[in-house]
């Protein structure tokens, strides 16, 4: 657990003016994917910005935090975070904490946010009417030159280099420093883009295939963005699986719409 804020980004600021707004960016880790499943890690980083120009004013509170799970965590998951029940042994989440950062945010911030959203509404139900805004969905990261939208490849485009992948306060400190970073094609930050595009869906609605695509924990969002959410927590050989049993109309969506190549070679 870390007591301050990663040191990345613009520096701190000490008060707020009238166009100041304030968010939250938000990572967490799990057990794995089903509605069972549970947080592991979460970070969570609050921070000001400029209403009008996108523009990072500073970062104002952050929480890391990991907890132990009631079950054995998923072999797939594991090898994604490198996380196990026995590095976890007797830790705990200060639910108090994270409830009041989520609190103060006007709305949340996360990278495929179906997939941290779903878990964090079942975790922490008085967020649940909070406002999400999704980083792979909102930029057209491959008009930036990125090869998909998965936050690795992203990063790595931009010259960003993690820590460690995939741990929830890396990953929230390394997109922080993206989306401070100013989009060659429009001049703005990558933020301005986040900010000014529509949130997720708060409740049921029908997704590409004509069904109600449910992202697991009870909260129903988009059918292909509850699939990519499973998807890019997959291991290789069940990515490959659930790309074979696509048809050929909706893998042409998914290179179009998420920027899906070769699906074997996703994360290399």
């Amino acid at each position: 657990m870390k007591p301050s804020c990663p040191a990345r980004g613009p520096g701190n600021i000490g008060s707020l003016n009238m166009r100041t707004g304030r968010a939250a960016i938000v990572d967490v880790e799990t057990t794995g994917i089903s509605e069972q499943d549970e947080i592991i890690q979460i970070a969570v980083l609050l921070f000001s910005f400029d209403s009008e120009t996108g523009e990072f004013l500073g970062r104002d509170d952050f929480y890391e935090g990991s907890r132990e799970p009631a079950f054995e965590i998923d072999p797939d998951a594991t090898a994604v975070h490198g996380l196990t029940r026995a590095k976890l042994r007797g830790e705990k989440i200060d639910r108090g904490r994270v409830v009041s950062l989520l609190e103060q945010a006007e709305f949340l911030v996360a990278h495929n946010a179906a997939f941290d959203r779903s878990f964090i509404t079942k975790m922490f139900p008085e967020c649940r009417e909070k406002e999400w805004r999704c980083s792979m969905r909102s930029i057209n990261w491959i008009a930036a030159g990125c090869r998909n939208k998965q936050l690795q490849t992203i990063l790595a485009r931009h010259g960003i280099t993690p820590t460690r992948a995939h741990s929830a306060s890396d990953d929230v400190a390394c997109l922080y420093d993206l989306l401070a970073r100013k989009n060659n094609r429009t001049g703005q930050p990558y933020f301005a883009e986040v900010m000014n595009s529509e949130p997720l869906a708060p409740g049921p609605q029908r997704g590409r295939t004509g069904e109600r695509g449910d992202a697991g924990c009870g909260i129903y969002v988009d059918a292909w963005e509850a699939w990519m959410a499973a998807y890019l927590r997959s291991g290789s050989r069940q990515r490959r699986r659930k790309w074979n049993a696509l048809s050929p109309k909706d893998q042409d969506f998914l290179r179009e719409e998420y920027g899906l190549n070769e699906h074997d070679d996703l994360f290399s």
